[in-house]
Formats: structure tokens, sequence, C-alpha cells
């Protein structure tokens, strides 16, 4: 789910919930992330569907959420 205003580039809500394939685990996992500029929240949570173990969760101001997806440094080339 994504809520966009007129005018803007960038979602101001984005929400995902879904099944994804962890290549590390080489399992089925449920990836649960919500991204809210305004409130300025990056939340994300990754658990095992046959255990309900929580492998990854992450709550922090999205502020501070740098250095990952698109936002990583690309190496330097000489």
């Amino acid at each position: 789910m994504k809520a966009n205003r007129l005018g803007q580039k960038k979602p101001f809500f984005e929400s995902i919930s879904i099944p994804s394939h962890s290549r590390k685990l080489g399992k089925l996992v449920h990836h649960e992330r919500l991204i809210d500029r305004d409130k300025d929240l990056y939340y994300e949570k990754v658990t095992e569907y046959e255990s309900g173990n929580t492998i990854h969760e992450q709550n922090e101001p999205l502020s501070d959420h740098t250095g990952h997806g698109s936002d990583k440094k690309k190496p330097e080339t000489m």
C-alpha cells in the first residue's frame, strides 16, 4: 500500500506485508515493512513462517535509516 499527495514524488506512507523467500535461510519468511515519512518512522520485521521466530526487527526514525537500498555508497572506480 502506498499513499501519495498531489505534487509530491515520494509517497508519504508505504506498507508491505508479504511472504518472501530468504536466500540466507532457504525458507519462506513473512516480511513486514512500514515507512511513514510524516512521522519519520521506519519499521521492519521478518519472521519465520514455520516457527514464528523473529529473524530481524528494526524500529527507528526514518531519518536515521541511511546506507540501505539505493542509498548505499557506490564503490569508487579508478
